[in-house]
């Protein structure tokens, strides 16, 4: 939701977006949406669904970072051991690119 128009007060519009209680704010329709949210079963149980849905994702990514970074580590240590490219693309599950981009970075360092 986008509100524009020129005759806002900005100071209440920066107010009501800071403002986490509907009775202080100065927009019906941010008052009605955080009401909504905040005070309805109907609302808060939606706003809960979200939450969980954005923490499972969080955390969903941050094991694939994780994993990434595992990847990453391993195929370093391959190419300081010497192991073929071929060879740490196929065992570390990381594109030829990164394995490559790797190895120049070992090779510039």
């Amino acid at each position: 939701m986008i509100l524009f128009a020129y005759s806002i007060n900005k100071n209440e519009l920066v107010h009501d977006l800071l403002c986490s209680d509907p009775d202080e704010m100065y927009f019906d329709i941010l008052k009605e949406c955080v009401y909504k949210y905040k005070r309805t079963k109907e609302g808060t149980k939606t706003m809960c669904e979200i939450m969980d849905n954005l923490i499972q994702k969080g955390r969903a990514e941050g094991r694939d970072e994780a994993t990434y970074e595992t990847s990453v580590n391993i195929a370093i240590d391959m190419l300081i051991d010497g192991l073929p490219v071929d060879f740490v693309t196929k065992y570390s599950k990381l594109p030829i690119e990164t394995v490559l981009k790797l190895q120049n970075d070992l090779i510039l360092e």
